[in-house]
């Protein structure tokens, strides 16, 4: 098909808008390969084979001032019959107007081109401003890194674990900077409305810390968390409970009888000889253990100020970890559960072992036992007073020295207390070694009279040189 006036092949009107994808994919090429192809309204190309398939170029021919011009409107298959002609279309609107379309479309492509290029920088932009964007969760890497880190005897893996809990999930990726009172008394008011007080008054105790920090760096104008009270989220008093005299008298009768593990009992022996914390305790290995001089070193690691301490162990205490020692099976006081793994080396037993030990002892009538544990004797460590836990029995033991008319100052230098009188803690030094010595002496000479069922008599005791 060389021009409108020749003879149309099979297939090819001469109507405007004459070709179609099936007379192109079937019409017989001559031998030269290339066929010229007219779909009227000026549109007209070459069917030839390229790269071995079939193909059209096609054009828009147009005259503007008398002046011939050739339009390229696209190759079919890859660029449609129909969009070819839509631009032949709107090419010869503009040519009726005097409007070159090259022209025309040539600064409307450089424009749509200048478009994505300016898209693209502005996005590059944004991601470069995203990733230097300080979010309130690298804000909390910053101060885990830099205060976290050093600050707690854990190096704040509480404190991650909570903000992962109910602070990352949403707000997370909020810009510090745009961090205010609201979004942290949205965060806070969500531990309260699923009753969990205690949480919630972390949660503002720990946000408080990242924000006041945040503003000593810069990253922060102001708290906003300055205006919410921490006494405004009321949670449970402090524990009180102290074990009396008689209570002592009656765990001694019952412990035997409780069905604990053959570790238990001793341990709470221990604890109430040495007012140590639970988990000092239990994380205690036997060379920390000096029995030729009576003492037990609490390494650092393991202290909850992080400060090495020494408890003098009575005659009462001693006699329990025989008992212990009776049950050894590694290098740890207690060992826990042996790990499945054959290369696992052996672990200290659970912090939580024995408050659940106790707990499951301590139910009310018709409680119905948890899965795998005492369903015989969960009334079996029930006294007087009420509930107790582990920590209970520290509090007893610095309650059984204030009775023995142990000096305050001795007691809290027993419990390895942090001073909280700088001045204080700066100046007066003195550990009260011998006083220390005397005063565990002195409880486990009490304990011991308790023990045997007798009024826990004090006992006049040589002072320590």
């Amino acid at each position: 098909m060389a021009n409108s006036n020749s003879t149309p092949k099979p297939g090819i009107s001469r109507t405007e808008n004459r070709l179609t994808d099936t007379a192109l994919r079937k019409t017989k090429l001559p031998e030269s390969g290339k066929l010229p192809v007219n779909d009227g309204g000026g549109i007209r190309g070459i069917l030839t084979i390229a790269a071995g398939r079939r193909v059209a170029r096609l054009s828009f021919h147009f005259q503007i001032n008398r002046k011939s011009h050739e339009l390229y409107l696209g190759t079919w298959p890859d660029t449609g019959l129909a969009e070819m002609r839509s631009k032949r279309d709107q090419a010869r609107t503009l040519a009726r107007q005097g409007t070159n379309p090259i022209e025309a479309f040539r600064e409307e492509k450089a424009a749509a081109e200048r478009a994505k290029a300016e898209e693209a920088a502005a996005k590059a932009e944004a991601e470069v401003q995203a990733a230097a964007r300080l979010t309130v969760k690298k804000t909390f890497e910053k101060w885990e890194a830099l205060h976290l880190s050093r600050a707690y005897k854990d190096g704040g893996q509480e404190v991650r674990r909570i903000f992962e809990k109910d602070v990352f999930p949403s707000l997370g990726e909020l810009a510090i900077e745009e961090l205010n009172r609201r979004h942290i008394a949205a965060v806070v008011d969500g531990a309260l409305e699923r009753d969990a007080p205690r949480s919630a008054q972390m949660l503002l105790v720990y946000l408080r810390q990242l924000c006041r920090w945040s503003v000593t760096r810069g990253y922060l104008e102001t708290d906003p968390s300055a205006v919410l009270a921490k006494s405004s989220i009321k949670v449970n008093a402090p524990r009180e409970r102290v074990l009396s005299d008689e209570e002592v008298r009656a765990l001694a009768k019952i412990l035997p009888q409780a069905g604990l593990p053959p570790w238990a009992p001793p341990a709470i022996w221990m604890l109430l000889a040495t007012a140590a914390r639970v988990g000092e305790l239990l994380n205690a290995r036997w060379s920390d253990f000096d029995l030729k001089q009576g003492e037990w070193l609490i390494p650092a690691d393991h202290a909850k100020n992080k400060r090495a301490h020494i408890v003098d162990l009575s005659d009462f205490a001693l006699a329990r970890l025989e008992e212990l020692a009776k049950l050894r099976t590694g290098p740890w006081l207690i060992t826990g559960r042996p790990s499945t793994r054959e290369d696992a080396a052996p672990k200290p037993i659970d912090d939580k072992a024995l408050a659940r030990q106790l707990k499951d002892r301590q139910r009310p009538e018709g409680f119905v036992p948890l899965k795998n544990r005492t369903a015989t004797h969960n009334r079996a460590l029930i006294l007087p007073g009420g509930d107790w836990t582990p920590h209970d029995l520290r509090r007893s033991a610095a309650t059984f020295m204030q009775g023995l008319g142990i000096l305050p100052a001795i007691i809290e230098k027993c419990l390895n207390h942090t001073e909280q009188n700088r001045m204080v803690a700066v100046y007066q030094r003195h550990d009260y070694r011998p006083e220390r010595k005397d005063a565990f002496n002195r409880l486990g000479h009490h304990l011991e009279q308790l023990a045997k069922g007798k009024p826990g008599k004090v006992a006049t005791l040589r002072r320590s040189a």
